[in-house]
């Protein structure tokens, strides 16, 4: 968009005006429509990871390292590009797919993470430990 920072807004009519905020919508929205593109495929990819290694006898633990790959993120760029027509996306629909990640993201930190007094394994813990400490106390009873 530097390419536009020596326009003069007011010096435009109202067609050149929509013209402008048409290519600007165009701009903006290719650069976010890679972008989206780009996390859903890595998004994907540990979520098939997470799949596989969980729920198929698959041992394809480190699939998701594919995202650290320089080659393969410029084909999912390049693929976009190519797709743009396809998969141009609303700025809503991009703010849904933000939450939605985010949400995953956090219910696999959260299932995963066993200092988590949110995680059911650490609540398990927690009330074995309870138990215990209750048996320990009353034990001389």
């Amino acid at each position: 968009l530097s390419v536009y920072d020596d326009v003069n807004l007011e010096s435009l009519n109202i067609d050149e005006l929509d013209k402008l905020r048409e290519e600007f919508d165009f701009i903006i929205g290719c650069k976010n429509t890679v972008s989206v593109t780009i996390k859903a495929f890595q998004q994907s990819l540990y979520t098939l990871e997470s799949l596989c290694v969980n729920h198929t006898p698959l041992k394809v633990k480190g699939l998701s390292m594919l995202n650290d790959d320089p080659e393969i993120l410029d084909d999912v760029k390049h693929w976009a590009l190519q797709n743009m027509s396809l998969i141009r996306t609303k700025p809503e629909h991009r703010i849904l797919f933000k939450l939605l990640s985010t949400m995953q993201a956090l219910h696999s930190y959260n299932s995963n993470n066993p200092h988590n007094p949110h995680n059911p394994t650490t609540l398990e813990d927690n009330e074995n430990n309870q138990e215990s400490n209750i048996n320990d106390e009353f034990s001389d009873l």
